[in-house]
């Protein structure tokens, strides 16, 4: 019996299910995607968070506004947001840390001339400053990988996120979702939950929702580009703490703190104009260890 190769098979589940997408639906998409894990008797990697999106609307929502533009894509996973991105954008780079699926993707991708695939770990690379960045998130990296936006000095981005990590970027001081990811993302980046999406927007399905989140690089940053080191030891400091009275967290840091209001607030109330005045206040060791945000 005849096997076909893989780019013949590819070709014939692109033509079937891979359709204008005014006009696929998540059944062709989930299709899609199980014949291709079947083909290539793909393994699933639960560590480097492989879903692949089988929500047309998910896919609209990231590509949307992003018609002629240059794209960086973070994790092609098989193909299937590639393969609409090509479709739209002036120049895709795609990359993903896994060779089996830039395998898939490559023969994906056959028949456009605007795309450059690579094999490469994002958080070890230099991002490219005058592309847009667009990933649905290995949600193992959502931290590390926004600090990376934050230090590439990215100028527009789209990530799908988990909800909860989508809700902590997006909070107000004051609120249980509010702390460091907050405070450093948003010191350099308006930020805005576009659209939110149940775990059946992916195959296979995750154990939590997710949210698109739009981040757009503020011609005033909050602070000096070479103060993010400063800002990420001074947050770490207070949101170890975050319940406790600013002037008790920062006593060891500083001496003589000033009868300012900001100092007899608690953690988590305060606003980021003033976790950026706080920093004139302490003296932080080089050596201060930095958690996780």
């Amino acid at each position: 019996m005849y096997k076909l190769s893989a780019e013949e098979f590819i070709n014939n589940v692109k033509l079937k299910y891979l359709k204008d997408l005014e006009r696929v639906k998540s059944i062709d998409l989930l299709r899609f995607t199980k014949k291709v894990i079947k083909f290539f008797r793909l393994r699933i990697n639960k560590d480097l968070g492989q879903h692949f999106v089988i929500n047309p609307r998910l896919i609209k929502s990231l590509i949307q506004g992003l018609e002629n533009c240059k794209v960086f894509e973070i994790g092609s996973g098989i193909g299937t947001l590639t393969y609409y991105l090509a479709q739209r954008c002036k120049h895709l780079i795609t990359i993903d840390i896994d060779y089996s699926m830039l395998y898939i993707t490559k023969h994906t991708l056959a028949n456009f001339n605007n795309c450059d695939i690579y094999c490469a770990d994002v958080l070890s690379i230099e991002l490219p400053r005058d592309y847009y960045v667009v990933s649905n998130t290995p949600y193992s990296i959502t931290s590390p990988l926004i600090l990376k936006l934050v230090k590439s000095g990215i100028k527009y981005a789209k990530l799908t996120l988990q909800y909860e990590v989508g809700k902590r970027i997006c909070a107000k001081p004051g609120t249980g979702d509010y702390g460091r990811l907050t405070i450093i993302t948003q010191c350099f980046y308006n930020v805005k939950i576009l659209s939110k999406f149940t775990s059946k927007s992916f195959y296979p399905e995750p154990e939590v929702d997710s949210v698109i989140i739009e981040f757009i690089r503020k011609d005033n940053p909050c602070i000096e580009f070479s103060k993010i080191e400063q800002l990420e030891k001074l947050t770490n400091i207070l949101f170890s703490q975050r319940n406790k009275i600013v002037r008790k967290v920062l006593s060891k840091y500083a001496s003589n703190l000033p009868g300012n209001t900001i100092f007899n607030k608690r953690v988590y109330e305060l606003s980021i104009d003033e976790i950026i005045k706080l920093m004139n206040y302490v003296n932080l060791d080089d050596d201060q260890e930095k958690d996780d945000l």
